[in-house]
């Protein structure tokens, strides 16, 4: 069943950050089905030697299961965009603005230069701050499981922009 709710584009680096902390399984769970991988995201989370990974492998298998699904392949519709997109991101960023321009979609990024292209183009952004701010506001963590995940991916290389999701939640 799809729900109301628009996809959700994930980028590498947003699903690099829940996947060093073992938190995989979490997007999974809170998105199901709206959570989409486009095949460029995936080929550069694989190439990101993350290959074998525990976390990696919830996520292929919620891929194989139809948990979590692949966006559509790539077409001729999308490769003007795709195009566009390429002169300033990187491959999974400008997949990712790409599908979720033409589906009425979310990036799911932290890649400044995507989220103002998504500014200017008025698609919906989020990344791994607003995802576990989320988290915490629909009771899927704690507020204690949040904190202790974001020191972990900043310990992990994540540069966040804040130290503490209480901070923001005030």
């Amino acid at each position: 069943m799809h729900s109301d709710q628009p996809d959700l584009y994930f980028d590498t680096v947003v699903l690099s950050n829940f996947l060093g902390v073992g938190a995989g399984d979490l997007l999974v769970r809170r998105y199901g089905c709206r959570m989409r991988i486009t095949e460029e995201v995936l080929a550069e989370t694989l190439r990101g030697g993350w290959k074998g990974h525990h976390s990696v492998a919830v996520l292929e298998e919620a891929i194989l299961n139809n948990t979590i699904c692949m966006a559509e392949p790539t077409d001729m519709s999308l490769r003007k965009d795709l195009s566009s997109f390429r002169r300033t991101l990187g491959a999974g960023e400008a997949s990712c603005l790409a599908h979720a321009k033409r589906s009425n979609g979310v990036v799911v990024t932290d890649d400044r230069a995507a989220r103002q292209f998504c500014d200017e183009l008025h698609i919906p952004v989020t990344g791994t701050i607003g995802i576990l701010m989320a988290s915490v506001k629909r009771n899927a963590l704690s507020l204690e499981e949040s904190e202790g995940l974001l020191a972990r991916m900043i310990k992990n290389g994540f540069y966040s922009p804040v130290l503490r999701i209480s901070d923001l939640l005030k």
